[in-house]
């Protein structure tokens, strides 16, 4: 397959957004012509909007320059047929007024100012995508997004392992993109791990397509929760099992300085709300609340501290034990009765002085 000037022309004028929409029209039945075509334009895409094959142009007003870029895309595609682009001279028209090298000049400039690339170094990192998803990036691991994240594309691009809790938007898909795979989604939390040989997508929760990148979409495989996929890079061949592993994810408690937090400061990420009153007998009944507002931490035997008093009188404390597991976002309700009996309690405050960290199989 050769991409020649006129392909490169169109193509352009159609990731930048030079056509009217007749054009736009007749671009689109192009690419359903051939899978040829279709691969073209997705080769010519992810010189657009791909960190893995961004261009690093020294001068793009150069020939020689141009030229190493069409060798660069020339030596990743397999040979081919091209269908004719257009029949009509409308687009042409447009075409004729970008060169190579202004589009070589625009992928350099463009990606080079609208990337956003996130390298988590020796540490597991914690990170919120502009759509409020939230990503755990495991060590020696990137993450790389484009600037119009949230307008057109939920799409990112993964090196290495990540676990995803992606916010749901039944408008924009979610999309993983790793140099062999793809993994889309609407709203659902999974892991992906990019290693040499294999890259493996395990699901917690909702559903998750899976494929060979730029594969047809019958080879799609959609995993459910506990489900898990294997794609072999060499053999291309593509593994499915129920996973029995519980602790797939578990590798995000290690080396993260957030969850150290969390497990040293609980009164941090629980809060309680509640309120009390004096029963039949005069007893203080307390009612409320407790949140878990840790990405990680799963807390238990959560100790309340308790100070009340009467009028005039001097301030008693107490501690009370509520002993149900409470996971990462989870709110739990809690009923408890004070030994105050023979007193006129008209002061009480509550609040969460320590409790326990689950280290249970858990995502």
């Amino acid at each position: 397959m050769t991409l020649d000037n006129q392909h490169w022309e169109r193509i352009s004028a159609y990731l930048s957004g030079d056509l009217s929409q007749d054009e736009r029209n007749a671009f689109e039945s192009w690419l359903q012509d051939s899978d040829s075509n279709r691969l073209l334009f997705q080769e010519a895409r992810l010189v657009w909007e791909s960190s893995r094959i961004k261009l690093r142009v020294k001068n793009p007003a150069t020939e020689e320059e141009l030229l190493k870029l069409r060798a660069r895309i020339k030596s990743q595609q397999p040979a081919g047929r091209i269908i004719p682009l257009f029949r009509n001279s409308a687009l042409l028209k447009i075409a004729a007024s970008l060169t190579l090298v202004t589009v070589a000049a625009y992928f350099y400039w463009t990606l080079r100012d609208t990337e956003t690339v996130i390298a988590s170094g020796d540490q597991v990192l914690t990170l919120y995508l502009p759509d409020s998803s939230r990503v755990w990036l495991n060590t020696n691991s990137t993450l790389s997004y484009t600037e119009d994240f949230t307008k057109e594309n939920r799409t990112v691009t993964l090196k290495g392992e990540a676990y995803f809790q992606v916010k749901r938007d039944t408008a924009h898909t979610f999309e993983v993109v790793t140099p062999a795979t793809t993994a889309v989604v609407l709203g659902t939390s999974f892991n992906v791990n990019d290693a040499d040989s294999a890259t493996i997508v395990t699901v917690a929760e909702g559903k998750v397509r899976f494929a060979e990148r730029d594969a047809a979409r019958e080879k799609d495989v959609v995993l459910t929760p506990r489900e898990q996929a294997t794609f072999h890079h060499r053999k291309k061949t593509m593994d499915r099992s129920r996973s029995r592993d519980m602790k797939f994810a578990a590798w995000r408690r290690y080396k993260n300085v957030q969850y150290e937090k969390e497990v040293k400061n609980s009164g941090l990420y629980l809060a309680t709300q509640y309120t009390w009153r004096k029963n039949q007998i005069n007893q203080s009944v307390i009612e409320g609340t407790i949140r878990n507002s840790a990405s990680l931490a799963v807390y238990r035997d959560i100790v309340l501290y308790v100070t009340y008093s009467q009028p005039g009188g001097p301030q008693k404390t107490s501690r009370l034990v509520i002993g149900e597991t409470v996971n990462p976002g989870q709110t739990i309700d809690y009923r408890r009765r004070l030994l105050d009996i023979f007193t006129e309690t008209n002061v009480l405050h509550v609040k969460v002085e320590s409790a326990e960290v689950e280290t249970g199989d858990h995502y």
